[in-house]
């Protein structure tokens, strides 16, 4: 039995365990994913940069999101103490120091969950892409 004369694919990657200087026949995460001419290996890097902007974009919309759900919450409450009922009856308004505490509603935390998924599991992908990089 001749184990020799195992066929050798166009599938193989070349693969440097230092530092990856090939740009054709490496490949990245996955042998499917496998970079065969310079075009292809123009489109990873730019489709690699659009994935972190992606990345970017997700964790300024989480940022904004929390910020809105915020300013609604702020408008309830000052909609609320500045009712005309609490007014009309006292000359001299008497302060009110209550403790106000916010809470997101079910909804508002599953939108956020979603995001913050979504953005961890890009993250997740960028970081795996950059180690693979540096370790291939």
């Amino acid at each position: 039995m001749d184990h020799s004369s195992s066929m050798s694919s166009s599938s193989d990657c070349k693969i440097s365990m230092l530092w990856n200087w090939y740009t054709v026949d490496a490949c990245f995460l996955s042998s499917t994913w496998h970079i065969e001419n310079n075009a292809m290996f123009a489109a990873s890097c730019i489709g690699v940069v659009l994935l972190v902007v992606v990345l970017e974009l997700l964790r300024r919309l989480g940022k904004e999101y929390d910020n809105l759900i915020l300013r609604h919450f702020q408008r309830h409450v000052a909609a609320q103490t500045s009712s005309p009922s609490d007014a009309c009856c006292s000359a001299s308004p008497v302060p009110s120091h209550r403790m106000v505490t916010f809470r997101a509603s079910p909804l508002q935390q599953l939108v956020r969950a979603v995001i913050y998924g979504v953005t961890f599991g890009v993250a997740y992908i960028v970081m795996l892409l950059a180690m693979y990089f540096m370790a291939t």
